[in-house]
């Protein structure tokens, strides 16, 4: 699932092991956060088809859409004014900051 204009900001809160997670960073470089679900996918050692994950990406894309449909800044976000891609050049380094926080829920 991708959630689009997210600020700056994500926390998860993991109540079973008493501790949340927050995501800082730049939306305007990375203006979309994606969400997905691991449910036991990977059969092989060491998972054994027993691990389960929640994955958050901070993202400039179209999920689930064509690399070329990311790339050319096109459908179906462009109307929004949503970054789906960085333009990267070898002679231009392009860089961004994160920071994640992990601390006990009160």
């Amino acid at each position: 699932m991708q959630l689009n204009d997210i600020k700056r900001t994500l926390r998860v809160d993991r109540h079973d092991q008493d501790f949340s997670i927050t995501i800082n960073w730049h939306d305007t470089d990375l203006p979309a956060c994606i969400l997905w679900v691991l449910n036991g996918g990977r059969r092989n050692p060491p998972f054994n088809g027993a691990f389960r994950a929640l994955g958050v990406e901070i993202v400039s894309a179209a999920f689930g859409l064509a690399s070329s449909i990311s790339a050319s800044q096109g459908k179906p976000f462009a109307g929004r004014g949503l970054l789906t891609a960085i333009a990267l050049k070898p002679d231009s380094p392009w860089s961004t900051h994160y920071r994640f926080l992990v601390e006990p829920l009160t």
